[in-house]
Formats: structure tokens, C-alpha cells, sequence
């Protein structure tokens, strides 16, 4: 929709214009922070600009992006049978609320960007009863602040999201039992969300995720809350248990902001359970040179790899006193594996550690057949590349140079 004003008397104009070069649009998004409306037109402006466009439409689309309310003249009578729905509001949430429930039938995609002040149990919570939404596979929830506690809603045994595919929470649940994962557990597939301590013990006390429950969650991503997880996990390994165990077959799988790295490292060996997995990010969980390799080494269909990178303990091994001994020692005590392992993504990567991060690149290229690719979050490719050059052409691997020549190097903004 374009910026300049649009005076009712041209509306009937500006939609045929738009059928006869989008005739075969599926799709409408509204910005209505940048629709103005002439002085002396009637509040109807936006109602009657609405329903002509949707009656363009056999899918409908429904996109509001804007910084305050929704326009006073925006009738939500007009919005029936929409597919998706996206609102990002940072003021008054409760026509958006309202708009998500009087289309529940027909959505199949919801994505709501609010404040801090939003109840997201009114989604379900309607004024005869709870909301069903029969058809939604995609949900996403995402909050300001995790700081800010809606009121936890329960909601019985109704099963409200019996088709979910796709769950995002970005913030505490603000319900207080599993109304959103309860009748989905054979369609859910995609899970990002927040632990906080409520929440896990909720998914405990209900039993939510069990080793065979979810057979077709694939892609698993988990936050810490900023409050820290503190009871039910007394040690990392048991918290890192619990993690493994929401989709034990999930090809792919985040760890992400979780405080006691060092009490997670200790549970890496739980991983070799999990071998299907083929991408696997660890932030912020504290990972040296020989906890990769360990990592490696238990998940053999594993093709790329996030982690933080913390200088590594080479004096770990033997070799210390003979740092050139290095390739040696870990062609001997590692090679192959990783047989399908290709890419080692570095985060939070700092241009001190150049060195120390080509080093455990270049060894992992040694012992992993098909390992050539190394990405950071640090964008000086050039730099990166002249350090990699110089430290491939030292007495520690110019032995190895022409194997080595072949890992490249990008900076990667995730």
C-alpha cells in the first residue's frame, strides 16, 4: 500500500488497479500507520477499503504492522475467514486479540508481536467459553519482556490446537497447564520456546514430553529465561537429560543461554543417545577443543555444528611440550570421524582469538573427511583468511598444507 492519501471516491479505482496487475494475489498486508485519512472523509475510509480489497482474494493474508493502535475506523466485522494473521502493536492489544479469535475456524498461521502488557489466555479465553482453533499449524508468540508475568491461565482438558505444527514462545508461557501442546503430540514438529522454571516443571507435571510422544518433532530450539532455571535441576546433567529428551529424534536442535555451562559440558556423553541429530547449536555452553571432538564423535550424521568459541587446553594432552606434535596426535587418536560433518559455525567469536580459533579449525579438517567450511559472527573475512594463511604455512602444518587449503572462510552474521 502506498504512501499517498486515498480519498474514498477513487477506492473503487485503486482495487480494479490492483486486481489487474496482482489478478492472481493471495495475500494483503495493511500498514495502517502509513494509510492517512483525508479531513472531512467519513471514519468509513478504512472499512470500505478493506472489504474491496479482500474481496480481491481468495486466501486471505491479513499483515498490521504498526507502532501504536489500530485505527479507530478499522471495522473488525469486515475480517472474517483469514488464513494467517501476523499483528505487531506496541499500545492496546485487545482488537488484535479479538480479530485472532473471531477467525479461529480459518487460521492456519498466527504470529503475534506484542507488549508487555498482553494476556496471551485471551487468545483461548472467549467471552462463551474457550476458543478452538481446529485449523492453526503455525503459531508464534513473542513478547518484549520476559520480565512481565501475564496471569497463568488453566484450561481444563479442552483441546483447543489439535493441528499444531509449528510453536514459538518467545516469553514465559502464560498458561499454567499444557492447553498447547494437549491433542498435537502426532503433528507437532517445530518447537522454539523459553524455559523458565514454571514452565518446565509444568511440562513435568503433565507429563508433556516422553521418549516416544512426539514422533514427529524434528526441530527442537530451547532459551533459558533470564530468571534462571533452578528447581527441578540441581546439576547440568539432569537439566541437559531433560532437554535431550523433548524430541529425541529432532535431526536439529538449539541449547541456547543456558547459565552452569560447565555442568552441561559434564553431560555431553548423554548426546551419543541422540545420534540422529544433524544440526546442533550450543550457546553459551563451554566447549574447548576436545569437548567438540567429543561432540563430533557422538552424533556421526552430524553436518554442522554452532558453538561459542573458548580458547582450547592443548596442554589437555602430552603433546603440550611439543605443540608442532599437535596434527600428530589427533590423526592418531581421532582420525576419521565426522565422516559427514562440514561446517563449524563460531559465535561470539572475538579477533583475539584468531589464532587459537584457526588452530582447532584446521586440526578438526585433519581428523573430519569432509570438513571445509568454517563461518563466524566476526566480519573481517580478509583478516581471517591472511591469520589462516600464516598459521597453515607454520612448522605445525605445512606438513598437511595442501589438504588444508581447501577449508574456507566466511563471516556470518546469524
Amino acid at each position: 500500500m502506498a504512501d499517498p492519501v486515498l480519498a474514498i471516491a477513487n477506492i473503487v479505482a485503486f482495487t480494479q488497479w490492483v486486481k489487474a496487475i496482482a489478478p492472481r494475489a493471495n495475500s494483503i498486508e495493511i500498514l495502517p500507520a502509513r494509510l492517512g485519512r483525508p479531513p472531512g472523509t467519513s471514519c468509513r475510509y478504512f472499512d470500505v477499503l478493506v472489504s474491496r480489497l479482500f474481496g480481491l482474494v481468495d486466501r486471505i493474508e491479513f499483515g498490521i504492522y504498526c507502532q501504536a493502535n489500530l485505527p479507530v475506523s478499522l471495522c473488525l466485522d469486515e475480517l472474517h475467514d483469514l488464513v494467517h494473521l501476523r499483528v505487531a502493536l506496541e499500545g492496546d492489544m485487545s482488537q488484535s486479540i479479538l480479530l485472532a479469535r473471531q477467525n479461529s475456524s480459518s487460521l492456519q498461521s498466527l504470529i503475534i508481536e506484542f507488549n508487555p502488557d498482553i494476556d496471551v489466555g485471551e487468545l483461548v479465553n472467549g467471552a462463551d467459553g474457550f476458543v478452538v482453533y481446529p485449523h492453526l499449524r503455525v503459531l508464534k508468540i513473542c513478547g518484549n519482556s520476559s520480565n512481565n508475568r501475564s496471569r497463568r491461565l488453566v484450561t481444563g482438558n479442552v483441546v483447543l490446537f489439535p493441528c499444531l505444527q509449528k510453536l514459538v514462545i518467545k516469553h514465559p508461557l502464560s498458561f499454567a497447564d499444557d492447553t498447547l501442546f494437549r491433542g498435537n503430540a502426532n503433528t507437532l514438529s517445530c518447537l522454539d520456546m523459553v524455559l523458565d522454571s514454571p514452565t518446565v516443571s509444568m511440562l513435568l507435571r503433565h507429563n508433556v514430553f516422553t521418549l516416544t510422544s512426539h514422533p514427529n518433532l524434528h526441530c527442537v530450539k530451547l532459551t533459558q529465561d533470564d530468571d534462571r532455571l533452578a528447581y527441578p535441576f540441581a546439576t547440568g546433567v539432569d537439566l541437559m537429560r531433560f532437554m535431550l529428551n523433548i524430541g529425541p529424534k529432532a535431526l536439529v536442535r538449539e541449547i541456547r543461554e543456558f547459565s552452569g555451562s560447565a555442568e552441561l559440558t559434564t553431560a555431553l556423553p548423554l548426546l551419543e543417545s541422540h545420534d540422529c541429530i544433524q544440526v546442533l547449536t550450543l550457546t553459551n555452553v563451554r566447549l574447548d577443543f576436545w569437548d567438540l571432538i567429543a561432540v563430533i564423535k557422538s552424533l556421526p550424521l552430524l553436518l554442522d555444528l554452532y558453538t561459542c568459541f573458548y580458547p582450547p587446553r592443548f596442554e589437555a594432552v602430552a603433546v603440550a611440550a611439543t605443540p608442532d606434535g599437535l596434527p600428530t596426535y589427533v590423526l592418531s587418536n581421532h582420525a576419521p570421524m565426522g565422516r559427514r560433518f562440514r561446517c563449524w559455525h563460531l559465535m561470539h567469536y572475538t579477533t583475539h582469538q584468531h589464532t587459537d580459533a584457526i588452530k582447532c579449525a584446521l586440526l578438526l579438517a585433519l581428523v573430519c573427511p569432509n570438513f571445509d567450511y568454517v563461518t563466524t559472527d566476526f566480519g573481517e573475512s580478509a583478516l581471517f583468511m591472511k591469520c589462516m594463511e600464516d598459521t597453515i604455512a607454520s612448522d605445525m602444518f605445512k606438513e598437511y598444507a595442501p589438504r588444508l587449503r581447501r577449508l574456507l572462510f566466511k563471516g556470518w552474521r546469524g
